[in-house]
């Protein structure tokens, strides 16, 4: 069962709590993580407190679209508490009109994205692990768009 905290600073109201809780639902069924008891946060956030995070957290002093903070080791076990995602929606919104794709389709990959690290995928660690990331993105992304 998915418990999903959601949060939206931002005057975008585009995107309730609805679409994400069905994206992670079909990013818990591609993992085979349906029957566990998860715990995730997403916060969407303005372009100015992502780039603070951002700058604080990985010393990047730049705008980004999602950020994905993993709880680590837990004391208890249930339900497991994956962490914390952060989006930006006015940075989906400026990729999705970059790449010429539909603003519910960038904010589903940013949060499949987001939810792939929280779930210990990481694609700046080497061209393999990146593949079989993407890879995993594209599968959840076919079974959401359904």
């Amino acid at each position: 069962m998915l418990d999903l905290v959601f949060r939206n600073s931002t005057v975008d109201q585009s995107f309730p709590e609805s679409f994400f809780k069905k994206i992670f639902e079909c990013a818990l069924g591609e993992l085979d993580w349906s029957d566990q008891d998860i715990e995730v946060s997403v916060s969407l956030v303005s372009e100015q407190e992502i780039k603070e995070l951002n700058k604080k957290h990985r010393n990047k002093d730049a705008i980004t679209d999602v950020l994905s903070f993993p709880m680590g080791e837990q004391i208890t076990p249930i339900p497991i508490n994956l962490g914390d995602i952060f989006i930006c929606p006015a940075r989906v919104k400026a990729d999705a009109q970059e790449q010429e794709i539909s603003l519910d389709q960038r904010m589903a990959w940013a949060s499949i994205h987001g939810f792939l690290h929280l779930a210990g995928y990481d694609h700046e660690v080497s061209k393999t692990e990146a593949k079989k990331m993407s890879e995993l993105e594209q599968k959840i992304l076919a079974k959401w768009a359904f």
